[in-house]
């Protein structure tokens, strides 16, 4: 039994070795224009989140092109960010600023937000990181930058409260009405 143990587990590790190889980093590409990818990469780090409309994203760095390795996971390569996000959780409170890592290289390769433990503020604290480009920051360091749904999605929300009961028929035509007369 301890000798197939031990060639099942000499077997795996010679499969696995290559895999861990350090590889070289891809040579830098032309950096991309931020302002124009700005809603992709903030469409991205909302993805993750339990109320994507609450959120307020402070870019507190610039992206600086590199890998980043996510824990236990392979290398992604690309143009590497950290900021912070501020939504609403299941309760319907806001959590507080949580750190988020985004790298990006002709689309978002890789998102992620730190679980309030801590650990990805560590990470961006160390990685040197340039200032905010001027495209994300809007010639201030760390612009915050909230989500505003469209009046369709407000009168979408509006037609489940009244479909529930929440709100009757005359107070979803009042409120409706006052979304379409805002400009």
């Amino acid at each position: 039994m301890w000798s197939k143990l031990a060639v099942w587990s000499f077997a795996i590790s010679g499969i696995v070795a290559p895999a861990i190889a350090k590889e070289a980093a891809p040579p830098q590409p032309v950096e991309p224009n931020w302002e124009a990818i700005r809603p992709q990469l903030e469409t991205a780090v909302r993805s993750k989140l339990v109320d994507p409309d609450s959120a307020k994203i402070t870019w507190d760095n610039g992206f600086k092109w590199g890998g980043f390795r996510p824990f236990l996971s392979k290398r992604v390569y690309g143009w590497a960010t950290c900021g912070t996000v501020n939504s609403r959780n299941r309760m319907g409170g806001y959590t507080g600023a949580s750190n988020f890592v985004i790298v990006y290289w002709d689309t978002v390769r890789y998102v992620e937000i730190d679980d309030q433990s801590g650990l990805l503020a560590g990470v961006c604290a160390k990685a040197a990181l340039p200032q905010v480009p001027a495209s994300l920051a809007n010639n201030e360091a760390g612009t915050t930058t909230a989500y505003r749904p469209s009046i369709a999605d407000e009168i979408g929300k509006l037609a489940a409260l009244r479909d529930k009961g929440v709100i009757n028929s005359s107070e979803f035509d009042e409120q409706k009405s006052k979304l379409l007369n805002q400009k």
